[in-house]
This record gives C-alpha cells, structure tokens and sequence, in this order.
C-alpha cells in the first residue's frame, strides 16, 4: 500500500535494493521473485561481470547475495571489486561446491550453503542490513 501522495516511483526507491549475482538461471528467478515477495527491490545478474558493470553505471545495492563458484569472473573476484569500492555493502555469499569459506576480503559477509531454505535467506539479509553495514 502507497502512502497518500507518493508515486510507485518514489516507493520504489524505498524498498531496499538486493542483487543476485548467480551463474544458474533458476536460481536467479526463485531469488528474485523470494525478494520481491518479501518487499525487497531485486536484481539479478548471471555473472561477477555483469554485476559489475552495473555497479558502475547504476551505483551500488544495500546487499549482495553472490555466488562463488561461476564462470568467467568468479563471485570471489566481483566481491573482492565491490570491497575496494565500497565498505557499507552488505554481503551474503552462498556456494554449493561443500565448503564454507568466506573472501577474505569479505570476512564479515554471511555464509549459505546451497540448497538453503527461504528463511534462512531473509534472516541473512536482515542480519547483514541490521549490522550498520548498509
């Protein structure tokens, strides 16, 4: 529901903006259409590449939620990019390959191993919007 007054635009750029940054199309679709369900505005991208070109035509999200393991520009190599640009970006890395490890240059980014079911997904996110990064 819009407050009296405010165009779907400005609502719009209310909602806090999420990006997936994932190699498997489905897993993009489901993350997106979870996102926006939940209130969220949501992007998603099939590769570090080009989420990266959109981060420098577009600017930045309030969260990331990255896949590691992708082809081309890894997600570990697109993370390590948005850190050296910017620090207030929370990050929720997620990998299917078994382990859980975190860039180092993101030590304080979240952690799902894939499959990981909704809620764990939306408590990341707000656990990473809650820690003052964003």
């Amino acid at each position: 529901m819009m407050k009296q007054g405010m165009t779907h635009e400005a609502t719009e750029s209310l909602r806090p903006n999420v990006w997936v940054i994932d190699d498997e199309a489905p897993v993009r679709r489901t993350l997106s259409l979870l996102l926006e369900r939940a209130g969220f505005g949501a992007r998603s991208f099939e590769s570090g590449d080009a989420a990266r070109r959109a981060l420098e035509s577009e600017g930045q999200p309030e969260v990331v939620i990255c896949d590691l393991n992708m082809p081309g520009r890894s997600g570990v190599a697109f993370l390590e990019t948005l850190r050296r640009q910017n620090h207030d970006v929370g990050i929720v890395v997620c990998s299917g390959d078994g382990t859980r490890r975190l860039p180092e240059t993101c030590p304080d980014a979240t952690f799902l191993a894939k499959p990981f079911l909704p809620r764990e997904l939306l408590e990341a996110i707000d656990r990473e919007m809650s820690q003052g990064v964003v």
